[in-house]
């Protein structure tokens, strides 16, 4: 590369490149003319101006300066960033790179060094750094902002009744507030880190809590749960999901509160108003009865009042006799209607008092089941009776409607010449009847309402009934603290199993 070729790359380029005596003040020995084109000085100012140099570096960077002649002492490159004043008096950055150089016997010849303005990378700088102080001084405040908030939150949630819950994306807990710990019987420490499967917790909860946790997780999405935690005891969980600065989904708080007063409040009015959804029911199908099963007999009874209105007087003692039995039976049918309507009515109002009698069993069925064979006179009942003891205390009038009201079903709906067999057993400390016919049986489909009050089975056709006798049973069973099943076939026959408590002595007194 010739002279001059290198003289016009030099005063060119952006670096001013300079030279300096290895004598003390480290004069100037030469200083590229691109000094000009950078600052707008003259490369004349550093070797006419005594002090120039120092002069226009600026009051807070002077002191760099002292540390310029000892380059040949430490025997090193050194860089020094300072402020340099221009021709205009404006401050400019510099960057100065000072090497030394030695001769062969480590004698210091001179310095080369290269100046290079780098104002603008060092506002960016110190941009950068304002930048980066505010930045910190935020993340103080903000920190400072989440520690009083935590702090807060903290407060709040050690002081309340309600469960307050924190966990983290496994699912495990993070935090547990003092009612969880209370809950569980377990400190804190105990509980962090674990998940539901770690704590004592009924399965089928357990996973209804988990998998709600897990869908919040992955949905994002507010969710509130009702759920029965152990028998009778209910609580409302609302469970909020927590968000990083990048609007993923990093947490979860539960909020769970006690609401079993609540709910049973709820379960007591929604059994009130079942219950009067199930005696507005009843009511109707008491009226459909009475006007159905009353119509029949009081048309027979205005049949024969008319008779006697007509001159029965001159009819024959037969026939009188035909038509006051005929009065007598319709008039016996709707007393034992009511009788029916009254029992039931009384033991829906009222808690009926248990009286237990000390009472031959088998003749006491034996009894019932006579009654019952002289209405069907076509039907015969075969007993079985496997007692351990010969007396036993019941109630009279309970059981009474219970066999009573079956036997005479078995018997009523039974075919033309068909059978009952009444079997009576004792174990150790229960007594079961079993009645069986073989009679029309109960449809399928109806299986399920038959125990259900003023009921009247699809295929009964013309016989009579008020559809109150098998609800009779039930509640006459459930009050002596019995159970009451049985088996149809349409078609084919029935079998009633009623199994009751057998008691030792006599009682007196509400079950």
């Amino acid at each position: 590369m010739t002279k001059g070729r290198y003289q016009f790359l030099l005063n060119s380029s952006p670096v001013i490149i300079y030279s300096l005596e290895a004598s003390p003040g480290l004069k100037v020995k030469s200083i590229s003319k691109n000094l000009k084109n950078i600052l707008g000085y003259d490369t004349s100012v550093f070797f006419d101006i005594p002090g120039f140099f120092s002069e226009n570096v600026h009051p807070e960077d002077r002191e760099k300066l002292y540390d310029f002649e000892t380059i040949f002492f430490v025997k090193e490159k050194k860089s020094y960033e300072y402020r340099f004043r221009d021709i205009e008096g404006n401050y400019h950055w510099m960057m100065d790179e000072i090497n030394p150089i030695f001769d062969e016997d480590g004698n210091p010849l001179e310095a080369i060094g290269s100046w290079q303005d780098i104002t603008r990378r060092k506002n960016t700088e110190i941009e950068l750094n304002r930048y980066r102080e505010k930045l910190e001084e935020m993340v103080k405040e903000r920190t400072h902002e989440l520690e009083e908030s935590r702090e807060s939150f903290r407060a709040l949630a050690e002081n309340t009744s309600d469960t307050i819950s924190r966990f983290d994306m496994s699912c495990k807990y993070i935090y547990a507030n003092r009612s969880v710990q209370n809950y569980y019987n377990l400190t804190e420490d105990k509980i962090i880190g674990r998940t539901y499967n770690d704590l004592p917790m009924k399965k089928e909860v357990r996973e209804i809590r988990f998998n709600a946790l897990k869908e919040v997780l992955c949905s994002g999405h507010i969710m509130d749960l009702i759920v029965e935690l152990d028998d009778g005891i209910w609580f409302d969980f609302i469970i909020i999901p927590e968000f990083d600065i990048n609007g993923r989904v990093k947490s979860v708080v539960t909020s769970g509160r006690n609401i079993t007063e609540t709910k049973k409040m709820q379960l007591a009015l929604e059994l009130s108003l079942k219950k009067e959804h199930e005696l507005n029911e009843m009511k109707n199908r008491f009226i459909s009865m009475v006007s159905h099963e009353f119509r029949t007999p009081l048309t027979s009874i205005v049949a024969s009042a008319d008779f006697w209105e007509m001159g029965g007087d001159s009819f024959s003692s037969a026939k009188k006799a035909k038509h006051f039995n005929r009065v007598r039976r319709n008039i016996d049918s709707m007393i034992g209607m009511l009788n029916e309507v009254l029992f039931l009515n009384k033991m829906e109002s009222t808690d009926p008092k248990i009286n237990f009698e000390k009472i031959n069993l088998s003749e006491f069925c034996t009894e019932l089941i006579k009654e019952a064979e002289l209405l069907h006179p076509n039907i015969r009942c075969k007993t079985k009776f496997n007692l351990s003891e010969k007396f036993y205390f019941i109630d009279t009038v309970l059981t009474q409607k219970i066999i009573g009201n079956l036997i005479d079903n078995a018997f009523k709906y039974n075919s033309e010449k068909g059978s009952v067999v009444f079997t009576l057993s004792s174990l150790e400390d229960r007594l079961i009847f079993d009645i069986k016919d073989t009679g029309i049986g109960i449809p399928y489909k109806e299986h399920k309402s038959i125990f259900d009050p003023f009921v009247r089975l699809s295929n009964v056709k013309n016989i009579k009934g008020t559809g109150l006798g098998l609800n009779i049973v039930k509640k006459s069973v459930e009050q002596l603290g019995g159970d009451i099943t049985f088996t149809s076939i349409e078609g084919s026959g029935t079998t009633f199993t009623v199994t009751l408590p057998i008691h030792k002595e006599r009682k007196v007194g509400f079950v």
